[in-house]
């Protein structure tokens, strides 16, 4: 009878926050993605249709948070920054976009775990496709990483240059992704 209880306590107290994750489209709800995610609660899902959209996101201490493109938006850096980079965040998942023209990573994960990265092309960046430092258990699957001039997926930090793949964190997890002219 206790376990009964404990678990319809728990199912109670659990069950309400689930209940209010939401979804935020994007350019419907927000003309920028950054906006979106600014005004996103987590565990929301935000929903970008295509399009191109010229902007550096930023998911910083967020938890459980969706970024998932519909149509194959673009998120262009125009040559500055990453068109995503993700800080101090856990339980993030990015599907279904492209990220190019970055002067530094395409998609940069720091001190943030259990990242999911899928089916995302990432393309035309100088130095990196995905960058992650200080971050466990990711999953990076069924991407094409395309064009960077150093790596294509680099975990934590290196100064070597010119590989596809260089892991130095844990419990990492790659399948099924594709790399296109990643080194000189």
């Amino acid at each position: 009878m206790r376990t009964l209880f404990a678990t319809a306590m728990a199912l109670t107290l659990f069950v309400p926050a689930l209940a209010f994750a939401g979804t935020v489209v994007v350019p419907d709800d927000f003309t920028t993605i950054q906006a979106a995610v600014d005004a996103a609660a987590d565990g929301d899902t935000i929903v970008v249709k295509a399009g191109t959209y010229a902007e550096n996101v930023i998911i910083r201490n967020r938890t459980a948070l969706t970024l998932r493109g519909k149509g194959n938006p673009v998120i262009d850096a125009n040559g500055s920054l990453e068109p995503l980079w993700i800080d101090a965040s856990d339980n993030i998942r990015v599907d279904g976009l492209v990220l190019e023209d970055s002067e530094y990573s395409g998609i940069y994960a720091e001190l943030s775990d259990d990242v999911t990265i899928e089916r995302c092309t990432i393309r035309g960046n100088v130095r990196w496709g995905i960058r992650s430092r200080g971050c466990d258990r990711m999953v990076i699957s069924r991407n094409t990483i395309a064009d960077s001039d150093w790596h294509g997926i680099i975990l934590d930090t290196s100064g070597a240059e010119g590989s596809d793949i260089e892991v130095r964190g844990s419990r990492n997890s790659f399948a099924r992704n594709k790399f296109k002219k990643t080194s000189p």
